[in-house]
């Protein structure tokens, strides 16, 4: 082996990764969702929420977000009192939190930081107390001010959170759960 070759297996081994952190709130995006109730579909919204993705060429993909229980609203203060306060317990559980653990799909192409694809977010949904294993269908898209755009969806049975059943007696409260999200996150150090 050459001194030449050496030193440059030298040098690619011994190169630090790549790392960068994007992060965004509610001022650059929206999370939605949307239920259904025997009388009437309830849609809502996360007013107040975080969000943060470390893309690291050495490791998985990583990163986390959070919402502020009480943001979460219905636009209804009677229904959202409620759900505060005694499905959400909001004093003892002031969050609910998403923990990014790994992600599938194009992750070659979101490393790149161009262009746009399909991923699976792989992590730990936090709901009150109980923590669940999903999986998360997204896709991002780089703007052209190198900034990511991170959007998807997902369903999950609020029941299988410990969540109370908030139905009253005139309207049956579906347990099943769909949520939606669209942030663009900014690279921090």
């Amino acid at each position: 082996m050459s001194l030449l070759s050496a030193s440059l297996l030298t040098w690619i081994i011994a190169a630090p990764a790549h790392a960068a952190r994007f992060v965004g709130d509610d001022t650059a995006g929206k999370v939605d969702f949307d239920m259904t109730a025997s009388l009437h579909g309830i849609t809502g919204s996360a007013k107040a929420f975080s969000g943060e993705v470390t893309i690291d060429d050495a490791k998985p993909v990583s990163g986390k977000y959070v919402f502020q229980a009480n943001s979460i609203t219905t636009n209804l203060n009677v229904r959202d009192s409620r759900m505060h306060n005694y499905c959400l317990e909001v004093e003892r559980f002031p969050t609910v939190e998403f923990l990014i653990r790994d992600v599938t799909g194009d992750v070659e192409g979101l490393r790149s930081r161009t262009g746009s694809g399909s991923l699976v977010l792989k992590g730990t949904m936090t709901v009150r107390s109980t923590a669940r294993e999903v999986d998360i269908t997204s896709s991002y898209n780089w703007t052209p001010e190198g900034k990511l755009r991170l959007s998807g969806n997902h369903e999950l049975k609020w029941s299988d959170y410990g969540v109370p059943d908030p139905s009253i007696v005139i309207s049956t409260l579906y347990p099943e759960m769909r949520f939606s999200f669209d942030t663009t996150l900014s690279e921090r150090p």
